[in-house]
């Protein structure tokens, strides 16, 4: 029965690393929990949409969780773009904006916290709040 065990564990700690095994750093990709993370350049963009007009919203604000500044602030259209320069790893995703948050002040519009990968060329829908 031992070698089984053994046989199996062989399985899965060749199966949980990355390809090539190692970060280039010398870490063994296999031994985290986020796995070996990589420079990326992503183009970020989503439209921001009430609901409740059906119309785009202006105005809105995208900050990430953590950030005091927003990244982008929508035009007429609701559109927010921006480009992120981070790291991205495949167990913890992003280190840089992973959450963010998209509020329009003084609007009467109910803030969204969301994932990042979650509005990647996607339209948010806000709506206003039960005041």
């Amino acid at each position: 029965m031992k070698p089984l065990l053994l046989a199996s564990l062989s399985v899965i700690t060749a199966c949980s690393g990355t390809p090539g095994g190692q970060s280039d750093s010398g870490l063994d990709c296999g031994a985290s929990f986020c796995g070996c993370s990589e420079e990326v350049s992503l183009d970020v963009s989503t439209t921001i949409w009430n609901g409740q007009l059906d119309a785009p919203v202006e105005g809105a604000t995208l900050t990430c969780v953590g950030e005091d500044a927003p990244r982008d602030t929508s035009e007429a259209d609701g559109v927010i773009a921006f480009q992120l320069e981070t790291r991205e790893s495949p167990g913890c995703g992003f280190d840089d904006c992973n959450n963010v948050l998209i509020a329009v002040e003084n609007s009467g519009l109910v803030a969204q916290e969301t994932s990042l990968y979650a509005i990647l060329d996607q339209v948010v829908t806000l709506q206003y709040g039960d005041d």
